[in-house]
């Protein structure tokens, strides 16, 4: 992973801020480019840093980082379980790329590649050594282990993304109207984005370590202009007459 701000030393305070967007928009680029949510949201979480790196007056030409991603490998005749069946792959965020629509078109790239590759299996072996030193390993050895899937090294920050219901929930006859996913900092990392769709919108959870030594104030507001970026460039011409 690239060497930036993003990865320093943190305390333990945290901020949290959150976006919401409609998914239609994030639906109508991914149709109108031809990838997936998925791509779309990753894309938009890179414009989103890009703006980051740039207000802290990092060169991001050609940098791309590695954000961790979170993947299912439950198989098809596994649906309805109960339990997680997870690994992690290295997704790229192309943050040296100007264009929204390009932004979206590496993304797409890059994790059709990776699904095709062996990358998944070995994270999933090194995700399955972890259950078993969790299970019969003394705690020494915790640390170490833990540390190989949360490595600077390897990832820049946390993006995970998964799809949540798209119809309205209800608690005591009361609908739940938002969700705002949150996820965690790994060492050395000083933000994470949790994304999570429920009933047509999608939320960027944004967590930071706010004395990390980046200004992380203006973070919302670079992932509400990512999204508004790609919606107008993806967006059908207006009818002329």
């Amino acid at each position: 992973a690239p060497i930036v701000p993003l990865n320093r030393e943190i305390g333990r305070r945290r901020r949290l801020d959150w976006v919401t967007v409609e998914l239609a928009e994030m639906k109508q680029a991914k149709d109108a480019i031809g990838a997936t949510v998925n791509d779309v949201t990753l894309a938009v979480a890179a414009g989103a840093l890009r703006r980051l790196l740039i207000e802290q007056g990092v060169d991001v030409d050609g940098v791309e980082l590695k954000a961790l991603v979170p993947v299912s490998i439950r198989a098809f005749d596994e649906h309805g379980e109960l339990g997680n069946r997870l690994t992690a792959m290295r997704g790229p965020l192309p943050v040296g790329i100007a264009d929204p629509i390009e932004r979206v078109r590496a993304v797409a790239a890059a994790m059709d590649a990776l699904k095709g590759s062996k990358q998944s299996l070995g994270a999933e072996a090194i995700w399955g050594l972890n259950d078993w030193f969790r299970d019969f390993a003394p705690p020494l050895l915790l640390g170490p282990t833990a540390a190989i899937n949360f490595s600077t090294r390897l990832f820049n920050l946390l993006v995970t993304n998964f799809p949540g219901p798209q119809i309205p929930f209800y608690v005591l006859g009361h609908e739940l109207t938002h969700i705002h996913p949150i996820g965690f900092l790994a060492r050395r990392h000083a933000v994470a984005m949790a994304i999570l769709s429920y009933n047509g919108e999608v939320s960027f959870g944004l967590l930071v370590e706010p004395e990390a030594g980046v200004e992380f104030s203006h973070l919302a507001e670079h992932v509400e202009a990512a999204a508004a970026e790609l919606t107008a460039a993806t967006a059908a011409p207006e009818p002329l007459g």
